[in-house]
Parts: C-alpha cells; sequence; structure tokens
C-alpha cells in the first residue's frame, strides 16, 4: 500500500482501477500476477491497449534481460503472445508510442536494417556508449608492443591482430568463443610488456 502511495499519490486505487497494468512499475509484481489481478480481479478487457502495450512492454524487457539493446518486432509479437496468448494490437503499439515507452528505430534499406524497437533508458544508454567509443577511437593510438599469438586459433588470432593496430576495441561474439580467453591473452602480454594503468571492469562478474 506504501508503494501504492508513493507511486500513485492519494488516487492510487482510481488510478490502478483505471489501469492495472501500472502495478508492473512496482518491485516485485510480475506479469503474471499483475495480469490475473487486471482481467480476473478488476474486469479489465482482455483486448484493451493498456494490456497489450504492457505486454509488448514486458516481452521487450524480458528480451533486454537475455543481453539484447534492441529487438525486431516479429521477435517483441512472439514474447508478448507467449505473455498474453494472442498478438498485440494496433492499439497497444500505438499506446506505447504515445506514452513514450518504446524507441522505434526505423528500417534502413541502404544497410538491410529493419525496423527494431528498444526501451527507452537502453536505447539512450547505447548511444551514450557509442558516442564515447567514438571519441576515444578519434584520439586513441594503436597498442607499441608484441602480442604473441600462441595459443589462439581463427579469429582469436585475427582479433589479437586487430587488437594491436587499433586504439579502440569492441570484441563480440557468441558464448564460447574465447572472448575473456582473449582478453585475459592481450592483457598477459600487456604486462609482461611492462604496461601499466591497466583496470579491467565487468557487469556481471561472470567473466
Amino acid at each position: 500500500i506504501l508503494a501504492l502511495l508513493k507511486s500513485f499519490g492519494s488516487n492510487a486505487p482510481d488510478r490502478v482501477f483505471d489501469n492495472p497494468y501500472l502495478l508492473l512499475d512496482l518491485p516485485r509484481m510480475g506479469w503474471e500476477t499483475v495480469d490475473a489481478i487486471a482481467v480476473q480481479t478488476v474486469g479489465y478487457p482482455k483486448d484493451g491497449p493498456a494490456r497489450h502495450a504492457a505486454a509488448t512492454i514486458e516481452g521487450l524487457a524480458r528480451h533486454c534481460l537475455d543481453g539484447h539493446t534492441v529487438a525486431e518486432e516479429p521477435e517483441i509479437i512472439e514474447l508478448a503472445f507467449g505473455l498474453m496468448g494472442t498478438t498485440p494490437n494496433e492499439a497497444g503499439w500505438d499506446l506505447c508510442k504515445s506514452q513514450g515507452r518504446i524507441v522505434e528505430e526505423l528500417a534502413n534499406s541502404e544497410t538491410g536494417t529493419p525496423r527494431r524497437f528498444a526501451l527507452p533508458p537502453i536505447w539512450e544508454a547505447e548511444q551514450t556508449v557509442a558516442s564515447r567509443l567514438m571519441s576515444l577511437a578519434g584520439t586513441a593510438k594503436p597498442l607499441e608492443c608484441e602480442i604473441p599469438t600462441d595459443g589462439l586459433q581463427g579469429e582469436q588470432i585475427t582479433a589479437v591482430e586487430v587488437i594491436k593496430k587499433s586504439g579502440v576495441t569492441i570484441l563480440a561474439g557468441a558464448p564460447g568463443t574465447g572472448k575473456t580467453y582473449v582478453t585475459a591473452h592481450v592483457i598477459k602480454a600487456l604486462l609482461a610488456a611492462g604496461m601499466g594503468g591497466i583496470r579491467v571492469g565487468c557487469p556481471t562478474g561472470k567473466a
């Protein structure tokens, strides 16, 4: 109750009754619980725009939890369908856009990039990271030391060659392809060459 009052004020009951899916913004209120409250308790229509908008956002959020920053429309539709048992309607999509809860990246015929969507905070964070990386790339210098490729193979060797001649490198790949191994290999070589000021960070700590 306190969380409701803090989030929605003294008219919390009216706001929640009008759109029960506002509860998704509260801690520990998952889709299954909120949807049951909305449909079974409040009697919110299953084809209501707020329900379809909420399922669209929830589907995109779950996609992001898998490590993605954007999703194509078919991917979101599939995820939302898994939540509601039906395809999100146009009213739901329109509500997401009008409320600024989703960012749409238009298709690019030149690059072949399809229309994609992202959650605003993640989209903004990605734009910030991209901007800062471009700034770094404009001033960073190639590494001035040898990095042996012993113990590496295929694209791992290619990655090291790119790292040696690039001031800034983004190393990407599927799980198990050796990203952490290559990174450790490069750091070991830099330390052996007497290079200091090395900092390593990871958002999860798993690597």
